[in-house]
């Protein structure tokens, strides 16, 4: 494949990365069923249908949650197995009853993909109101590749297989071309959204005003042209006076379809939004379709509906399914070891070919295989060893948890301790009251796939993420988003080579609880101390989260810590400080003033509030604010690398790799001091 860049004026341009926003996935896009079925024998030979078109079109990318502006040029496109896709209701797949037909006999004619739509004769209903016209849209959903996905900078093109592209619209919406792009669904909606994909009727002019009389259509067709040229005329204008400017017009104002146009893709972005939260909102999908409809109804923005929306997110569950899920049965799950997993790693590593059929770990070394290629083709994330299923993970999760004494009405976590009950349906994600940065108050959101936009204050103002009316938000908070992608991060664990000779069901308990440790450090530290970069960004290297002096610490320092988060109008029962053991013993060791009883730290708490301790913590760090203005985001990913040969020594070395990210919604909501002595 070709593929050369160059700006408007034709000078080529080297560009590093095709497609640096990994804009790939599963997508879908609207069109409109063609030629209006008036008879039931036209509907059982099939309805004629513009699927979809080579136009630019206004789609959500899924995995990355953005709305793009996207081109499917029919040449690239990847017919369905047996030339038949299934027919859905609105999307639906997760159970039969959602299947309503069929789309079969897919082609491609020019600019054009062409199917015809089978509804079932089990659907009366739909059939009719297909008949009747009150159905006349579908949207067909396809499957797209990140490698294969090509992302067209503003104000450049690209040239593809000797086709060039041109992003040259006004707006910053990325704009990508698909070079591989498999249908895999058609669906029955209820608005269509691609102007492009109208009636085939349309397409061939039979819309147009006609006459029997010769000489009357001759000129009712010279009338059609000259409007038509008067159009065009209009629309160069307007393009010439909006590029040069003009001193002597009003300010342009956005055309009834504009404003309409613009509503559209407001609201696509909010039911994107809510799509993806539909699961995991606090009140259920009930509530969540109530906020929906008041934000649709109303002025609400797209920042400000995601602010309510993470505002209510249900911590215990899961935002997505992980890419990581092999779809195992309870059975599958109790009997899955990691033990037996890694011994014939290890042994196989070794060199003993037959490694998996002596330790009976064939199953496993199958699933994980499976979920291994499933992730590097979705995720975007290359496993570089053995990759966990999802369930094992939840499974690994849920142990954690019932070593800890925790119960249903005190615990936030408690939801969890359901044991098996979790095992083969919902997922869980990681404890977080088992992690320091789940003790400061830190929001998590687990089982994520793909990337995530989150909530930040960008000025300043009384904060709030939401409530049940947006429309009383003060004015002077601005509201933005910042994309979280997966980061990762790695540490190993060293072990006795005999250990994995073993056939003790404690290796098993070993195992998990020495990965699960260190998966908890691993995203505690992200949420303290990740650098940025190729790390996530801690709290402890976060722009604008206030600082406070900590030499020779004292009480007006303390005061100090209160006082400047003070503006940032907090919820005083939210508010904990954190630091490491070595501080503690500062602050419990320091009078308030000489001569004066009482200590910086004294009861437990420090001027009042809780103290978390940790040796996370850098020597010398004293940080305190509202810690659940920091968001965690949890890939719910382990991949594990087995090294039998790292030294001489004969022990075993086992790498564990998670990806995580950490966004500070709010960094004025916290202070650091950093050099407590």
């Amino acid at each position: 494949m070709e593929i050369k860049f160059k700006d408007l004026d034709g000078k080529e341009l080297e560009v590093k990365e095709l497609n640096p926003n990994h804009f790939g996935g599963m997508v879908s896009r609207q069109s409109a069923i063609l030629d209006r079925a008036k008879t039931d024998e036209q509907i059982n030979e099939g309805i004629d249908t513009i699927a979809t078109t080579e136009d630019p079109a206004m789609v959500v990318d899924w995995d990355n949650w953005r709305m793009i502006r996207e081109i499917l040029p029919m040449k690239y496109v990847v017919m369905p197995d047996n030339n038949k896709a299934p027919l859905l209701n609105a999307h639906n797949r997760g159970k039969i009853e959602d299947v309503v037909g069929s789309a079969f006999d897919w082609k491609t004619e020019d600019s054009y993909l062409l199917s015809k739509t089978l509804i079932s004769e089990a659907e009366p209903a739909i059939r009719q109101k297909v008949k009747e016209g009150h159905i006349d849209s579908v949207s067909i959903g396809y499957l797209t590749d990140v490698s294969k996905t090509i992302e067209i900078p503003k104000g450049k093109s690209v040239t593809v297989d000797g086709t060039e592209y041109k992003n040259d619209f006004e707006d910053n919406t990325p704009l990508v071309v698909r070079t591989w792009w498999k249908i895999k669904e058609l669906s029955l909606v209820p608005i269509g959204a691609d102007a492009a994909a109208k009636f085939r009727a349309e397409l061939q002019g039979k819309n147009k005003i006609t006459s029997e009389d010769p000489e009357l259509q001759k000129k009712l067709d010279e009338l059609q042209k000259e409007i038509t040229n008067v159009k065009n005329l209009n629309q160069d204008l307007n393009i010439k006076l909006n590029e040069r400017g003009n001193p002597m017009s009003e300010p342009i104002v956005p055309t009834p379809e504009e404003i309409r146009k613009q509503d559209r893709e407001r609201i696509a972005n909010l039911e994107a939004i809510a799509s993806r939260f539909s699961n995991a909102y606090k009140g259920g999908k009930e509530a969540l379709d109530a906020e929906l409809k008041k934000a649709i109804n109303s002025d609400v923005t797209v920042d400000q509906f995601r602010a309510t929306v993470f505002n209510n997110y249900d911590e215990s569950k899961p935002l997505d399914q992980p890419v990581t899920t092999a779809g195992m049965s309870k059975s599958d799950i109790e009997n899955f070891s990691v033990a037996r997993l890694l011994k014939a790693e290890v042994a196989f590593k070794s060199g003993n070919m037959r490694a998996y059929d002596e330790f009976k770990a064939g199953k496993e070394k199958e699933i994980v295989d499976a979920i291994t290629e499933k992730a590097n083709n979705e995720s975007g994330i290359s496993a570089k060893g053995l990759l966990l299923p999802a369930e094992i993970v939840s499974r690994m999760r849920a142990q954690e948890l019932s070593k800890r004494t925790l119960t249903v009405a005190s615990s936030a976590s408690a939801g969890y301790l359901v044991g098996t009950d979790h095992l083969g349906g919902e997922f869980i994600g990681l404890p977080r009251n088992t992690l320091v940065a789940g003790q400061l108050g830190c929001r998590m959101i687990s089982g994520l796939k793909g990337n995530i936009d989150v909530p930040k204050q960008l000025t300043a103002g009384t904060f709030a993420w939401g409530s049940e009316n947006f429309a009383s938000v003060d004015a002077d908070l601005t509201l933005g988003q910042v994309t979280a992608s997966p980061k990762e991060g790695k540490a190993s664990m060293t072990y006795g080579r005999k250990l994995f000779l073993q056939s003790d069901p404690n290796v098993e308990s070993i195992v998990v609880n020495d990965l699960n440790s260190i998966a908890k450090i691993g995203y505690d530290y992200a949420v303290i101390n990740g650098a940025g970069g190729s790390a996530p960004t801690g709290v402890l290297n976060t722009s604008n989260v206030g600082d406070v002096v900590g030499a020779s610490l004292d009480w007006d320092a303390i005061l100090e810590f209160e006082s400047d988060i003070a503006l940032a109008n907090l919820d005083e029962a939210a508010l904990k400080f954190g630091g490491n053991a070595a501080t503690r013993a500062i602050l419990k060791g320091r009078l308030k003033s000489a001569g004066v009883s009482g200590y910086l730290m004294d009861g437990g708490t420090v001027n009042g509030y809780p103290m978390v301790v940790s040796n996370q913590f850098p020597s010398q760090t004293l940080a305190f604010g509202d810690w659940s203005k920091v968001w965690m985001l949890d890939w719910s990913m382990y991949d594990i690398l087995v090294n039998p040969y790292k030294d001489n020594t004969g022990n075993v070395t086992i790498v564990i790799f998670v990806y995580a990210d950490v966004q500070v919604a709010l960094p004025a909501a916290l202070t650091v001091a950093n050099d407590v002595d």
